[in-house]
């Protein structure tokens, strides 16, 4: 498929670039931007029918459960 966005813009940067193990937050400090213009961007390129792998949620440890606790 090809990118439909402008060269280095920051829709096609997404497009192009695996984010598949990083948060939006994450992203942004890549791409040197805020969290929510990635949140923006993301938002237009999914209504456009592209979708672009990203980890969903915060960072860090996976929780327990809790049966697995005791």
């Amino acid at each position: 498929m090809k990118n439909p966005y402008k060269p280095q813009s920051l829709r096609w940067k997404l497009v192009e670039g695996d984010w598949a193990d990083l948060t939006p937050s994450q992203i942004a400090e890549v791409l040197d931007c805020t969290p929510q213009a990635i949140h923006k961007a993301l938002r237009v390129i999914e209504e456009g029918g592209i979708e672009v792998p990203y980890v969903k949620g915060r960072p860090g440890r996976p929780r327990k459960d809790f049966e697995s606790v005791n």
